[in-house]
């Protein structure tokens, strides 16, 4: 029991150092929410249409790239799931499709 309160509280800690991105996974691409692709595609037009909500994502982006942490444990964890990976440079490309190279265009 120890243990598991101790993994719970990483996963609130490390959701506190990317808040943006992880709302925007959480919210949009999450397989719970169960959007279609078009659909997906437009919420995501919608966030990146906010010029703060841009340079907030992008920081943290950018932060979570020279952190080290996985991006298969980001698309896929405890909290939510985006899509399960096979490696770390599918989902970090994963990521990179769906948003991230308009980001840093």
């Amino acid at each position: 029991m120890g243990n598991g309160n101790v993994v719970s509280c990483k996963i609130e800690i490390e959701n506190m150092n990317y808040p943006t991105l992880e709302n925007l996974l959480i919210s949009v691409l999450s397989v719970d929410v169960g959007l279609s692709e078009s659909a997906e595609a437009a919420a995501i037009d919608r966030f990146l249409q906010d010029p703060t909500l841009c340079e907030k994502l992008r920081g943290e982006l950018r932060a979570f790239e020279v952190s080290g942490d996985s991006w298969m444990e980001l698309l896929d964890n405890e909290s939510y799931c985006v899509c399960p990976t096979d490696s770390e440079e599918e989902a970090q490309q994963l990521i990179m499709d769906k948003f991230g190279a308009r980001l840093f265009s």
